[in-house]
């Protein structure tokens, strides 16, 4: 911990110099020291001098973690505080407590927890659990009453002696009033104050903030009017609380009218607030002057921040004022503007992304404030305004708390809608962004499957954009480029009437992403140029820094280092002229990567490094993992692979608490590549396995580049295997859960290093589904290589059938031409053919007829595809492991170039239906296995190959059921009704028709 955490206290402590060093050396002994005593009496301040004291012992190697928790209300906000001040995140599906208890088993850290009383069983139980759990933590609490816990070590507080409460009350006074000082002539009347007010050090500030108006005789006279009449008023309350109650009373009393008002109607902020906010809560003729009496008087502590001064009362103070303003009957309406102020610094906020990080840094200090005001909504049953700021929050809980922001959304949708419409609309998109921030992949679709329902029928043009275009993105990542890419472009069309230049850059994007999932790269690049243009043209520095960042992403995914490198260089100066720096993570990032595909992996660490730093400080846990995990593969292409795995491992255990599926998956295939290097193949096949399978069930699809490396790492692994060793580690893969691999992955990365007798990749590995693709040692052949087009014709021809006679080939790659040009042309195609492949021998020549050479170490995706279908059928135990490669390796259609016959399109129908028939055997097995989610994507995939397949129209919509998508199954149907009358005449069948009424009427299917 940064001493910064540790809040600072301006005044000195006075008369606490052997309290604080007995308690010092209590708190590295006992587990739970608790603090108690009453309000004012100083148990914050001497919390404070301990953390100070103790941050740097060795029993507290991991520093001291501070939490405040007098603004809290809830053991889910104190859980979330704890998190957030200890660098946890919460986990999807899984008690906030035990993923605190799990993150800090082994830290060695003081937690202190101040202000526990009105909380006391929430922090109770949480204390106890973590005392259990986290031996080497120790925690120290403040408290008005002690927390009865059996490992409670209590010490009560006590007031100041009588001559440590004058030197405070001097010390206070001449902060007030310079010329003071006591003499022999008040010295008398200074003493009698602070025995009336039992040394108490809050009430002896109070007092002494009076000596600019009244002398200390008048002041001890006014105290000891205020104590007799309490004394009668209050008599079964301690004399100390008396005490204070008097001095609190008598201050107020000595304010002017606008001066108490002000005090009063502060009481409904929580933690700190601004001047800004002041003026928008507080109905006060002339707040800033009131505001500097108060200020004056020790009644509000001010506190300087970087470019402004914020403001607190003590708690004490605030519970005092928040009764006078209850008794005034005005507290609705204070409330009521407070809740007007949060509501429009959210969607100010909101309005200006281009100061997004200098907003979040505003939005932190106010959290407190936006989650009372957010309770004030929720309280009265005014989903409107709940819903108003939560749903303008998308980027402050994206950064905060996931969670607490879904929690929110959903309390605002649960009450009665004021006014049905564009708010709810908006509240379903973001519950989209978060739920796909969070990894809940099904309810992301769900969400924005609701609000364009709700869009559509409101015909709120700007909610369908966003609906279509966060369906877009769930299209994406499933792989299914066709619905992607539809989504996308209606999106576009919407916005470019609204003129929505922003969001517009945005769905470019999206469509640039689609394009380069589809291969068609140019397109891509065009796409991301439209929507840079679009961004410089509005001068808008952060979209055009987004989209550099993207366009250099796809210069690197071609391979065009240079222009990736300008690209990330320039999105540097737009992200600093916007002065957000949480994206300058995604340049720093990028300037690495392309270090280390120029194999400069010195400086791609340093870069990563930098990355690391920066992604701490700003407390970005998703980026900090990429961090780890790229200065993992440094070290491993160094060979070091001690530091590889230090390195991975803190990766893997930081991405874990994110709950990011995908992530996950690609940094257990980053280990599955080390464990592979370090000679253990079976692990490093078993690793792979697990994270493909979580990648599956997601519905996410690698991105060609991450997969083309980690497929190559597991064909070398899956050859060092024999059959039996390989389908034991597939089995083991298949039956991980993806934190079994984790555990699987932090165990196996730090094994030692062993030999391993290396097994040559495939010389070419060629692709004939989709287009033709041939990659020679690892290398895709491009234009230059082929020469001509019928190079590639000839190479298709004989890998397409058996082998042929020259005449054979001619007929089908020249049929028009003479003998003497067919000669000439097939000479110099066989001779491009032979030196595009680099060795001759890759094209026999036996008995007349040439034939490709299927004996030397190739890899043809057909034929991997047929043996997956062959394998499936002969073994029943991994069916759905040799169904499911099957059907990845259908990527479209058969690609048969330039040549046409009969024969090949029959072949080509043949391979379709081949992967149709896969895919209804995939979908089947993933829904009797209740994995519905996977059942669904490759129901989508049949009906992108088939639209018109019934079974597969059925299988959809019993899996959008059996996962809660209601919303979504009726409105395929829907569309499945229309597209069959429209196209065919005709109506479901009387199966389909009854499992939609079912599903509708709400039975359980």
């Amino acid at each position: 911990m940064t001493e910064k955490l540790i809040p600072s206290r301006e005044c000195p402590l006075v008369g606490r110099d052997a309290l604080i060093a007995e308690l010092v050396n209590q708190s590295v002994v006992e587990r739970l020291l608790t603090l108690t005593g009453p309000g004012g009496v100083g148990k914050t301040s001497i919390a404070q001098q301990i953390a100070t004291h103790v941050r740097r012992q060795p029993a507290f190697a991991d520093g001291v973690r501070w939490v405040d928790l007098a603004a809290l209300s809830s053991e889910a906000a104190v859980l979330q505080a704890i998190g957030q001040t200890c660098g946890v995140s919460e986990r999807r599906d899984e008690p906030w407590l035990t993923t605190l208890a799990q993150a800090l088993q082994s830290s060695q850290m003081l937690l202190v927890l101040d202000n526990c009383e009105h909380l006391l069983s929430v922090c109770s139980a949480i204390i106890a659990h973590l005392i259990a759990t986290c031996p080497s933590m120790h925690i120290l609490a403040t408290s008005r009453e002690p927390l009865d816990l059996p490992a409670e070590r209590r010490v009560a507080i006590p007031s100041l002696d009588v001559a440590a409460a004058v030197t405070l009350f001097e010390l206070r006074a001449t902060a007030c009033l310079r010329s003071f000082a006591i003499t022999a002539a008040n010295a008398t009347a200074v003493t009698t104050i602070c025995r009336q007010l039992d040394g108490i050090p809050l009430a002896i500030e109070l007092a002494a903030a009076r000596v600019a108006l009244l002398s200390v005789a008048q002041i001890a006279e006014r105290m000891t009017q205020s104590l007799s009449l309490l004394a009668g008023r209050e008599a079964d309350r301690p004399l100390r609380q008396r005490s204070l109650r008097a001095v609190l009373d008598w201050s107020y009393m000595l304010l002017h009218a606008d001066e108490q008002l002000l005090l009063n109607q502060l009481a409904v902020f929580v933690g700190s607030f601004d001047f800004d906010a002041i003026e928008a809560v507080c109905l006060v003729a002339a707040p800033l002057d009131a505001l500097g009496e108060l200020v004056n008087k020790s009644l509000v502590q001010a506190t300087a921040h970087p470019g402004t001064v914020r403001y607190r009362l003590h708690e004490v103070v605030r519970q005092y004022a928040s009764e006078r303003l209850l008794e005034t009957g005005t507290q609705d309406e204070v409330l009521t503007r407070h809740l007007d102020w949060a509501i429009a610094l959210a969607e100010r906020a909101e309005a200006d992304p281009d100061h997004e990080d200098e907003w979040l840094t505003r939005l932190l200090l106010e959290h407190e404030n936006i989650r009372c005001a957010l309770q004030t909504a929720d309280q009265r049953g005014d989903a409107d305004s709940l819903l108003r700021i939560a749903g303008a929050l998308a980027k402050f809980w994206n950064s905060v708390s996931v969670s607490e922001g879904r929690t929110w959304l959903a309390r605002g949708r649960a009450l009665p809608p004021v006014q049905p419409g564009t708010v709810s609309v908006k509240a379903w998109n973001i519950e989209s962004f978060l739920a796909y921030r969070q990894g809940d992949y099904d309810t992301m679709h769900a969400a924005a499957t609701e609000a364009l329902h709700e869009a559509l029928r409101i015909e709120y043009a700007a909610g369908i954009a966003a609906a279509r275009y966060r369906l877009g993105i769930h299209a994406e990542m499933k792989g299914n480029t066709a619905e992607a890419h539809e989504q996308y472009q209606q999106s576009l069309a919407i916005l470019q009437e609204l003129d929505d230049r922003r969001a517009i850059s945005q769905v470019l994007n999206g469509l640039a992403h689609v394009a380069k999932l589809e291969g068609n790269l140019g397109q891509a690049q065009q796409y991301y140029r439209q929507g840079l243009a679009l961004a410089r043209a509005g001068n808008n520095s952060l979209s055009t820094a987004l989209l550099l960042i993207s366009l250099a992403n796809l210069h690197l995914y071609e391979g065009d280092l240079e222009a990736a490198e300008a690209s990330y260089a320039e999105s540097l100066i737009h992200l600093r002229a916007a002065k957000n720096t949480s994206y300058v993570l995604y340049a720093v990032n990028g300037l690495g990567e392309v270090a280390f595909y120029r194999k400069q992996f010195t400086a791609a660490a340093a870069r990563h490094q930098e990355g690391l730093r920066l992604a701490r400080d700003l407390g970005l846990k998703d980026m900090e993992t990429q961090f780890l995990g790229n200065l993992g593969r440094c070290a491993m292409e160094q060979g070091d692979y001690g530091t590889a795995a230090d390195y991975l491992s803190q990766s893997l255990r930081t991405v874990l608490s994110l709950e990011r599926t995908f992530r996950t998956a690609a940094v257990i295939h980053f280990c599955a590549k080390l464990v592979f290097r370090l000679g253990y193949p079976a692990q490093a096949t078993t690793l792979f396995v697990a994270g493909l399978r979580a990648v599956e069930a997601e519905d996410f699809a690698y991105l060609e580049n991450e997969s083309a490396d980690f497929l190559a790492t597991f064909e070398a692994a899956q050859a060092a295997l024999d059959a039996t060793e390989h389908s034991l580690a597939v089995a083991d893969g298949e039956l991980l859960s993806l934190a079994k691999a984790a555990d699987l992955a932090l165990l196996t990365v730090f094994l030692p290093q062993r030999q391993l007798l290396a097994v040559p990749p495939p010389e070419l590995r060629i692709f004939l589904f989709n287009r033709l693709r041939v990659l020679r040692d690892g290398r895709e052949l491009i234009g230059d290589d082929w020469v001509y087009s019928k190079t590639k014709d000839l190479l298709l021809f004989l890998l397409l059938g058996e082998s042929a006679t020259k005449f054979e080939i001619g007929t089908a790659l020249w049929p028009d031409a003479s003998a003497e040009q067919l000669r000439q042309n097939f000479r110099m195609a066989i001779y491009h053919l032979r030196r595009a492949l680099g060795d001759a021998e890759w094209i026999t020549f036996t008995n007349g007829a040439y034939a490709f050479n299927r004996a030397r170490n190739v890899w043809i995706d057909l034929v991997a595809f047929e043996s997956a279908i062959e394998q499936s059928r002969a073994d029943p135990n991994q069916r759905t492991h040799h169904l499911r490669t099957a059907s990845a390796l259908y990527t479209g259609d058969l690609t048969t170039g330039a040549l046409e016959s009969d024969t090949l399109l029959l072949r080509r129908e043949q391979l379709h239906q081949q992967a149709l028939e896969v895919l209804l055997a995939l979908g089947q097995l993933y829904t009797d296995s209740s994995r519905h989610a996977p059942a669904t994507e490759v129901y989508r995939r049949v009906l992108a190959l088939d639209s018109y397949n019934e079974a597969a129209h059925r299988g959809l919509l019993l899996n959008l059921a059996r996962q809660g998508a209601v919303g979504a199954a009726l409105v395929h149907y829907d569309h499945f009704v229309e597209l069959l009358a429209q196209d065919l005449g005709i109506d479901p069948t009387p199966e389909t028709a009854t499992l939609a009424a079912r599903i509708k009427a709400g039975v359980t299917i």
